[in-house]
């Protein structure tokens, strides 16, 4: 495989206290850009494998998308229509990927991107709460759906054709336990592992 040195950046992961420096990696000469957030399939990761860049482009990107619902409103479509509008043009923004970062969220950046909805509701029931605004248009919080988004997510990964399976831990002997994971919980110390897909699977 021949790779693009344009195309190709360099980003090192460490959480250590104290920084390491490393030799500028180089292909056939030329210089590697090192960089401390790169987009990896509309997925912005950064370098402490926290959500904040990655939240913050999804929720502009769909604010930017608001602006043709209240177009429409003005137009006096149908409620129903615009919130047909709304879940494939602006939540499937909001909820591309949450496989892989909604277990490290921040109640923040839940808030951060729970609030997009709330505005796309006030545009088409101004008058009624965000629970009842819920109820009207017949739709879930975002929190929720990226709940289910999970689960669904972690069944799949359970099946041994899955080509993550061989990342679970061992199951475990459960013939005598009621309510009891099907997997051996790993002992972890860190909040940033705990906050993995795989082990918020688990729990």
């Amino acid at each position: 495989m021949q790779l693009n040195t344009d195309k190709t950046k360099e980003m090192t992961i460490y959480f250590g206290r104290k920084p390491l420096t490393f030799q500028n990696v180089s292909i056939e000469g030329e210089p590697i850009e090192s960089v401390t957030t790169c987009k990896l399939l509309g997925v912005l990761i950064n370098d402490k494998l926290t959500w904040d860049e990655h939240i913050n482009y999804i929720t502009s990107k769909a604010n930017k998308r608001l602006y043709f619902l209240r177009m429409l409103r003005r137009a006096n479509v149908n409620n129903a229509h615009i919130t047909q509008v709304y879940t494939s043009t602006v939540r499937s923004v909001l909820e591309y990927a949450a496989e892989v970062w909604h277990p490290g969220t921040t109640q923040k950046l839940t808030r951060q991107v729970e609030h997009i909805q709330k505005r796309f509701l006030k545009i088409i029931y101004p008058d009624l709460s965000y629970n009842k605004a819920l109820v009207a248009a017949q739709l879930e919080t975002l929190e929720c759906r990226r709940e289910d988004i999970c689960k669904t997510w972690f069944s799949k990964l359970c099946e041994q054709t899955h080509p993550l399976h061989h990342l679970l831990p061992p199951k475990r002997n459960i013939t005598r336990l009621r309510k009891a994971s099907t997997f051996t919980i790993p002992t972890v110390k860190t909040e940033r592992l705990k906050r993995s897909p795989i082990f918020y699977g688990l729990l």
